[in-house]
């Protein structure tokens, strides 16, 4: 008997069932990623809880940050070297109340909101606050480590996220260079995907130029030692 031929229209039709299978399931693989991407990125950190204004603090936080001026301004004048300790707690109450300790002269951090530091062991440093882009929120992230490095002070990114999922090195640097452009100072620099600031400045009370002599930070802690200059 002669060999029976397919029916083209049925081989046809089984070729088109097969890819319109795979369209759908590569649609249901690409939408499962989505709404993994979308998971990740708006999963809101536990250590995440910025502060809002303690306005029943706030007269207290005021008077302190203004005896810790007056003290380095002392110091200073004086030809003395002073430490200074600032907990974690305290910054971020400051952070908070921003514009009720210095109004009118602190840039707007848009499209952040709602920021917060974080001390940690290692002499590093993590930032952290909302961004919203349309409907979506996350919490970004960057945790930095800062090390005294000759006549300089060297701050260099170790990790940074948005939500749960990393961020890649060339957004950071980009944002990096936004920063850098945004200082308009010569005294800071962007070396090898670090930030790199001097060891040395002018306190605004006496002009007195000042160096920071040493530099601690561990967990809800920083300790910072200015010695004179002149």
């Amino acid at each position: 008997m002669p060999a029976t031929q397919p029916d083209k229209h049925a081989v046809g039709w089984s070729a088109r069932k097969r890819r319109r299978r795979w369209i759908v399931l590569a649609s249901l693989l690409l939408l499962l990623l989505l709404v993994a991407i979308i998971v990740a990125v708006t999963c809101r950190p536990a250590w995440y809880e910025p502060q809002s204004i303690d306005y029943a603090r706030l007269e207290e936080d005021k008077r302190t940050q203004l005896h810790i001026e007056n003290q380095v301004s002392a110091a200073l004048n004086q030809h003395r070297s002073i430490n200074v300790e600032l907990t974690e707690a305290q910054i971020n109450r400051w952070i908070a109340a921003r514009d009720e300790l210095w109004p009118g002269q602190v840039p707007s951090l848009e499209p952040l909101h709602r920021p917060m530091i974080r001390f940690l062991d290692g002499n590093r440093v993590s930032l952290a606050a909302e961004a919203q882009r349309g409907a979506l929120q996350a919490v970004v992230s960057l945790t930095l480590e800062v090390t005294l490095a000759g006549e300089n002070v060297e701050i260099s990114w170790s990790a940074a996220r948005a939500g749960a999922l990393p961020l890649p090195r060339g957004f950071l640097e980009q944002v990096a260079h936004k920063l850098e452009g945004a200082v308009h100072s010569s005294s800071v620099n962007l070396t090898d995907g670090r930030i790199v600031l001097p060891r040395t400045g002018l306190w605004p009370n006496g002009k007195r130029r000042f160096r920071v002599a040493a530099l601690t930070i561990e967990a809800g802690r920083l300790r910072i030692q200015l010695e004179p200059l002149e």
